[in-house]
């Protein structure tokens, strides 16, 4: 059952929608179609005829930077029509959108987000969800299965991305990938494509408002070439995590990482009244 933000009726025809273009498209084209009817424009950079074979047809894991929730639009516009295409992503995107779910693999950080201090996020992840809250240790439990899963998504030849960042402190990578990439039982034939998101922000609920979207920041994703698996890979998961996210960092010392769209205070006031008039309006 969706939460009862998402029975207002913008978003509730407009998660009905999803469902239905992901049927017909698939999620990628799904997920364009969306950006461009929040008048978004998604550039692609460095996505060359090589790596959309690779992105098309080859095991991978693409790993990306995570500003904000609307990365998971983003990333998945910008790539090809996959089948075997799995995310791993907050939990709290379940249900929303039937449809999309069997693209998820759940991960879950309500506890760590509580740990970190982050209240602004936890309180958008209560009005989106329905899930349940579980114990710390439950959580962990539920997040090693989920690993598991995306190495078996590898193993048998499909396409994973996962944000090694999200949810974690001061951006430091959590160990989740290494052990994703074990799990997977390969040593090489996995390509490894680095991505970074660029004019997402955490004010991005604002798009689905007409005409809005056109005033904000395009989007931006840039890729790497791909490169095998066998170049990070240690007998111990959490060095095979450290070696990507070592080459992650210093490929993308080349970009901007700062939002200046607006002044975090003004937004912050602005956001608050949106959700309390969407939630006093239903």
């Amino acid at each position: 059952m969706k939460s009862r933000l998402f029975n207002f009726y913008p978003l509730k025809n407009l998660t009905e929608s999803i469902d239905s273009d992901i049927e017909r498209y698939g999620v990628s084209k799904t997920m364009a179609g969306l950006i461009k009817k929040c008048g978004t424009e998604l550039k692609i950079v460095n996505k060359t005829q090589e790596l959309n074979v690779v992105l098309k047809s080859k095991p991978v894991v693409i790993v990306a930077n995570h500003p904000a929730q609307a990365d998971v639009l983003a990333i998945l516009a910008a790539l090809p029509y996959r089948h075997d295409l799995k995310m791993v992503s907050i939990a709290y995107l379940l249900k929303i959108c039937k449809k999309f779910d069997k693209h998820l693999i759940p991960v879950y950080i309500f506890n760590r987000l509580v740990s970190n201090g982050e209240r602004g996020n936890l309180e958008i992840l209560k009005k989106i969800s329905n899930l349940p809250q579980y114990t710390y240790e439950e959580e962990r439990r539920k997040n090693v299965e989920s690993i598991k899963v995306a190495g078996r998504t590898l193993k048998k030849g499909g396409l994973v991305v996962i944000f090694p960042a999200g949810g974690s402190k001061n951006n430091k990578w959590l160990n989740g990938i290494g052990y994703m990439i074990k799990n997977s039982e390969k040593k090489t034939g996995v390509c490894v494509v680095k991505a970074f998101i660029e004019g997402t922000s955490r004010w991005d609920y604002f798009r689905i408002i007409p005409f809005i979207g056109r005033l904000m920041p395009k989007f931006k994703v840039t890729f790497s070439e791909a490169r095998d698996v066998s170049v990070y890979l240690s007998e111990n998961p959490k060095t095979t995590t450290t070696n990507i996210e070592a080459d992650f960092n210093s490929w993308s010392d080349q970009f901007n990482r700062v939002n200046t769209w607006l002044p975090y205070k003004t937004l912050a006031v602005i956001r608050s009244v949106f959700f309390w008039i969407m939630m006093k309006g239903h």
